[in-house]
């Protein structure tokens, strides 16, 4: 195939390895389906979470340019997919490239063949001439030995604050032990992400201007990212206003069923000061009657109280530049790191 009728997720420098019989090549949008199915098979099918739309919309559609994404393949046959979702990140006026490693399946009948450690030192390589400065994620204590011994250093645990609708919530909450559903529980609550720009883009020009001066490590915002990120329709986020008129700010949430309980995911604030009160968030949770509200803990929420022990573990590695290896150099929302 002609390198001009690739489509343009991750073409770089040296697009083809072979490695023994299993050619490693750049992922293009005709591999989708094929892709789409391997993370069926080897990642669970849940409730027709992957779909193609989806997918598109995660790796082709990103403000901040389509995934490099790799495939394995056997005989024409996709067996495996490695995919880094770019994101950017500033600090002290200066940009960052950097790309979050997020989805990645092996075939079954290829498990503990290597796939995935040649798939991930091979895309690091390219990622280093891409001149990406670092990648970063959040695997769970399964995956995450596999990403030490490639060179991954545990940055901490991203603390976690909740804020109850009250003491029989509480209660509900402390027996959840199941995984947050990957689809929201719609609702007509707040204003979806569109209007809410539309309606705000002043404000969030200033915020962005604001997290470029900060010292630590923030999403670089803008109308697009936020359109993008917050606009998938079938995820169902939305933004509560923090007052009558749109200089006032919001907080983007959606609702997610974990078990019996309804938890709502306070992913993104948006506000011209740095504080929200938690009588507000109080509200958003009473009107949507979710039984919790849950953030991570940036000291931008009020009346949130600690879960200790609960939150996500960072992990990164330098690429073309160093890794920011202690927490207090990040500045992380819920929607940076929320597995979606």
């Amino acid at each position: 195939m002609d390198l001009a009728e690739v489509p343009p997720i991750a073409v770089m420098t040296r697009w083809v390895t072979v490695v023994e019989h299993i050619e490693i090549r750049n992922y293009v949008v005709a591999d989708r389906p094929a892709v789409v199915a391997l993370l069926r098979q080897a990642l669970g099918e849940r409730s027709g979470e992957r779909t193609e739309d989806f997918f598109s919309w995660k790796h082709e559609s990103n403000s901040f340019g389509p995934s490099a994404a790799w495939v394995a393949v056997d005989d024409g046959i996709v067996v495996g997919f490695r995919s880094w979702m770019r994101w950017e990140f500033s600090a002290s006026g200066r940009t960052f490239r950097a790309a979050r490693a997020v989805d990645t399946a092996t075939a079954p009948r290829y498990q503990g063949k290597g796939i995935f450690r040649r798939l991930t030192l091979h895309s690091l390589e390219l990622l280093r001439e891409d001149r990406v400065d670092f990648v970063f994620n959040t695997p769970n204590s399964l995956s995450r030995p596999g990403y030490l011994k490639m060179g991954w250093q545990v940055v901490g645990g991203l603390p976690v604050r909740f804020r109850p609708s009250g003491p029989r919530a509480l209660v509900r909450m402390i027996r959840a032990k199941t995984p947050a559903d990957l689809w929201s529980v719609p609702t007509m609550v707040g204003m979806s992400i569109h209007e809410w720009v539309s309606a705000a883009e002043p404000l969030v020009i200033e915020i962005a201007a604001r997290r470029r001066a900060g010292r630590a490590l923030k999403t670089v915002l803008s109308t697009d990212f936020l359109r993008w990120r917050y606009g998938f329709e079938p995820l169902a986020y939305r933004v509560w206003p923090l007052g009558p008129k749109p200089d006032a700010g919001g907080v983007v949430f959606r609702l997610r069923r974990r078990g019996p309980v309804v938890e709502a995911a306070l992913v993104e604030v948006l506000a011209p000061h740095p504080e929200v009160s938690g009588r507000e968030v109080g509200r958003m949770v009473a009107a949507t009657g979710a039984d919790y509200a849950l953030s991570l803990d940036q000291g931008l929420v009020h009346g949130m109280f600690p879960l200790p022990n609960q939150g996500p573990i960072l992990t990164a590695r330098g690429v073309a530049g160093e890794s920011p290896s202690k927490l207090r150099c990040w500045s992380l929302a819920l929607g940076d790191v929320e597995l979606f």
